[in-house]
């Protein structure tokens, strides 16, 4: 029998989402839900962006200003724990995929970004996950899994993904930049319906 999808499951499900894109020196990351970007610059975390939750002051505000709820366990409309993101469309318009954007000026002291979903943020902190991706700047992939492996062994349990992207070690000349701005080196690492998965692209010559 072919599995059916109802219409209360197609209303309510969603998806946080971020991307990141670099433009010559500069990075810049939309978000939309609980999903971070963040940056190491010197070996410090620098968070890019926000978590959209009920945690997040300016996102209760504007609830609170169209006359939604945020229950007593801290979620939107007593259901929810995000408050921006693709789908949920039973709870529109309190929430929505409006991203924020930010925007991060490439320097010399700029080493790598780590982009994940909030199930490896509940159980690492941004100066942890820095501090361990740091290990293996060098090798974006194995940073990636070390990452994975960190989170399972600090208890995480639910579906995550992360992804290191590593910036060059020397920034090029503008001239040359434009030449390469597609040579950045990333890897990610997803954990879910138990499987692992591992990708690796190399950096284009």
């Amino acid at each position: 029998m072919t599995p059916t999808l109802d219409e209360t499951s197609c209303t309510s499900s969603g998806a946080a989402a971020i991307v990141a894109y670099r433009q010559q020196n500069e990075l810049f990351v939309a978000s939309a839900g609980n999903a971070m970007a963040v940056s190491c610059r010197a070996g410090k975390a620098m968070p890019l962006n926000s978590r959209h939750d009920p945690y997040n002051e300016d996102e209760v505000k504007r609830i609170r200003d169209i006359n939604a709820v945020i229950g007593a366990n801290r979620q939107l409309n007593g259901v929810l724990d995000v408050t921006r993101a693709f789908g949920h469309f039973d709870q529109f318009p309190a929430v929505n995929a409006n991203p924020q954007i930010a925007r991060l000026k490439i320097t010399s002291d700029d080493e790598f970004l780590i982009l994940a979903t909030n199930a490896f943020w509940r159980v690492m902190s941004y100066q942890t996950a820095v501090d361990v991706a740091s290990m293996d700047r060098k090798n974006p992939s194995r940073a990636a899994q070390k990452l994975r492996d960190y989170a399972l062994a600090y208890g995480a349990r639910e579906p995550l993904t992360v992804m290191v992207v590593s910036y060059s070690s020397q920034l090029p000349s503008t001239r040359r930049v434009i030449k390469r701005r597609y040579a950045t080196r990333f890897a990610f690492v997803t954990i879910g319906n138990l499987r692992d998965c591992a990708r690796f692209q190399q950096p284009r010559r």
